[in-house]
């Protein structure tokens, strides 16, 4: 079982005790779960090879998460000075991914609001000879309002306040 990696983990006890409830918890999401496996994994011995293949990893999404463990060292200072809950909070945030940049959004917050606006109001106010708006009518009127919208981009913006109401 010899291992040709220089990455290190050495787990405390505490690590340990915490990273086994991680991976054993229903309530971690998978991608935790998975990630505090390979770490656990490797310090029991396992090689990346071995790991790859329980888990049915890339050995280069094995080795990212194990370098990401091993790089974070902050957790050896704090971990004796707080609980379990904030500690493990602590694991998560380690073995989740970075924040990316992604897309600016098309839509201002203003426009936005602009368009959830218009939906409570009465169309004939707009001329539009309808009693009650569709997606497709609010994209309309939206557009002539300067607010480049899809009647789909209108369902998901609408739906989502209501679930945010």
């Amino acid at each position: 079982m010899g291992r040709k990696t220089s990455i290190v983990i050495d787990l405390t006890e505490r690590e340990k005790t915490l990273l086994f409830k991680i991976i054993g918890s229903g309530k971690t999401p998978s991608n935790i779960r998975r990630r505090a496996s390979f770490v656990y994994l490797f310090h029991q011995g396992l090689s990346f090879k071995e790991i790859c293949k329980t888990e049915k990893a890339d050995p280069n999404t094995v080795k990212r998460w194990l370098n990401k463990w091993e790089a974070i060292n902050e957790l050896d200072e704090t971990q004796n000075k707080i609980g379990d809950a904030e500690f493990i909070r602590l694991i998560h945030e380690r073995l989740t991914d970075s924040k990316r940049s992604g897309r600016k959004p098309r839509l201002t917050v203003e426009e936005k609001i602009r368009v959830q606006t218009l939906s409570c109001e009465d169309p004939q106010d707009y001329d539009v000879p309808i009693t009650e708006w569709s997606h497709e009518s609010l994209s309309e009127q939206a557009k002539k309002m300067g607010i480049e919208i899809s009647s789909s981009h209108v369902g998901r913006l609408l739906k989502k306040r209501i679930k945010s109401s």
